[in-house]
């Protein structure tokens, strides 16, 4: 399998020209390409309580020893090519009781529709994708739970990847009244863009569109940021020869 340059392995640089620093911390709180703080204390942290400034982005736990024991993180304080996790700024709708939320990243999930058609029979929902974006379910109003299309979405192959379902508290076994037309997701934003400069949330250490500024900047648009146990994510390369 060749390599996917849309994905970038969290935790991994694609140069060696970085400087790394062991920190204590918590790696499974301080997750790889997360911004951090340097505390007053000397430990790190991720929120912005007025006494901490950013020090570098977490490349996940400290293998190097330096620190003695666990509960150490490396953290990346120079370099280029660094991932960053983003906000998932995603486009979303929602029709009656359930908000169908985009799992493209960033303004292309814009393009995302979805359609709920009222030509079955029974408690049965029907998914078909058209041109890779366009979401259609068949249901039977008033009959189709929430929960049956939801489920139904899930397990299409295709439309799986697309979207998700998110059905309002208490709803569950709702059925679905009537039928939608042809309905657009909005509100898709991409937080990465090349030659922009980073800003980072204040309280998750993610790279966001209103965040605290900082040195760095953007050298690729939105990719898929994969962790170790197969969690994907918004992310970013970004570059900080001066550091943050």
């Amino acid at each position: 399998m060749g390599h996917n340059p849309n994905i970038i392995l969290l935790g991994t640089t694609q140069s060696n020209v970085k400087e790394v620093t062991c920190e204590k911390g918590d790696p499974s709180v301080f997750k790889a390409g997360i911004a951090v703080r340097r505390a007053p204390s000397g430990n790190i942290q991720l929120i912005d309580d007025g006494t901490a400034v950013l020090i570098g982005i977490s490349l996940g736990e400290d293998l190097s020893g330096a620190g003695g024991n666990t509960g150490y993180t490396a953290v990346c304080r120079t370099g280029n090519y660094i991932p960053l996790v983003l906000q998932n700024d995603a486009a979303s709708v929602k029709i009656a009781d359930i908000t169908f939320n985009s799992k493209v990243f960033g303004a292309a999930g814009n393009n995302l529709s979805i359609t709920i058609a009222d030509n079955q029979t029974g408690n049965v929902a029907v998914v078909t994708v058209a041109n890779n974006k366009d979401v259609t379910v068949a249901i039977d109003a008033g009959v189709t739970t929430t929960t049956t299309l939801r489920n139904a979405i899930a397990a299409h192959p295709e439309a799986k990847n697309l979207i998700d379902a998110v059905i309002d508290s208490g709803d569950e076994a709702a059925v679905i009244a009537a039928a939608a037309a042809k309905t657009s997701l909005t509100g898709g934003s991409d937080v990465a863009v090349p030659g922009k400069p980073v800003l980072v949330d204040d309280a998750t250490g993610q790279g966001s569109a209103d965040g605290d500024i900082t040195a760095a900047m953007y050298i690729s648009g939105v990719l898929t940021g994969l962790y170790a146990d197969g969690t994907t994510v918004p992310a970013a390369w970004v570059s900080m020869p001066g550091g943050f």
